[in-house]
């Protein structure tokens, strides 16, 4: 049988142990934009590869422009994505993720995907999403690889939703990303409204995964109080 501390001794390393995976697991556990199989449905609305660092500040050395700069509803338009010479050393891209977003920041829907993508036939390296309710609402990477530019087009909805603008967050590789990338404003030709750019998050959000942790170490202090206490008695 064993004698009290040996049993007291075996808790505590068996609730150190769940209480280490349960940290790690919070710390480690996020979603993985920029290689393997592509952005998760997670990332549909802040299009934020969380790889536990900022997004870069400079300015994106990637363009995003459009065939047309008005569009009409149900109207298709050619979307292109290129690298650009402003920095010589990034000459490509190994993951993107992109989505026509509303030019209206007060709007309750601002953040989502508004439209369809369709893909050029052979593409290989993007697929489509359903973000936000919306079918083939987002372009998105689906494997690993060196690209320079793409091209795909996009359908408007069928029913007026004001301006537009194609948000998109690249990644150069798999620390090395922008969120900021933005292409002119589309103009819906009927709304007589001004368009407007809406904030972007840069810098990284961890909120929820530093009350989770919390949490944890508040239960690990309440474990040493308890065992503190155990062998005062």
């Amino acid at each position: 049988m064993l004698r009290r501390t040996d049993w007291l001794l075996n808790l505590v390393c068996t609730m150190l142990s769940v209480c280490t995976v349960m940290f790690l697991g919070s710390a480690l556990t996020v979603p993985c934009f920029g290689y393997g199989l592509g952005p998760p449905l997670g990332a549909c609305v802040n299009m934020w590869p969380s790889h536990g660092i900022d997004a870069q500040s400079t300015d994106p050395p990637y363009t995003i422009t459009v065939s047309k700069d008005t569009y009409t509803a149900g109207e298709q338009l050619t979307v292109f994505v290129n690298t650009t010479d402003m920095y010589p050393e990034i000459q490509f891209f190994e993951g993107l993720m992109i989505q026509a977003r509303r030019a209206k920041c007060d709007h309750v829907h601002y953040q989502d995907a508004v439209g369809s993508f369709t893909l050029e036939g052979g593409e290989d390296f993007l697929g489509l999403l359903n973000c936000q309710g919306g079918v083939n609402s987002t372009v998105a990477h689906r494997a690993h690889d060196h690209i320079y530019n793409r091209t795909f087009t996009w359908i408007a909805p069928s029913t007026s939703v004001g301006h537009v603008y194609f948000r998109g967050t690249i990644v150069r590789r798999k620390i090395t990303f922008w969120t900021t990338l933005k292409s002119a404003f589309i103009r819906d030709t009927s709304d007589s409204s001004t368009p407007e750019s809406c904030y972007v998050q840069t810098k990284l959000a961890n909120t929820v995964t530093n009350a989770a942790n919390i949490r944890i170490l508040s239960n690990i202090s309440v474990l040493v109080s308890i065992v503190i206490w155990w062998f005062r008695i």
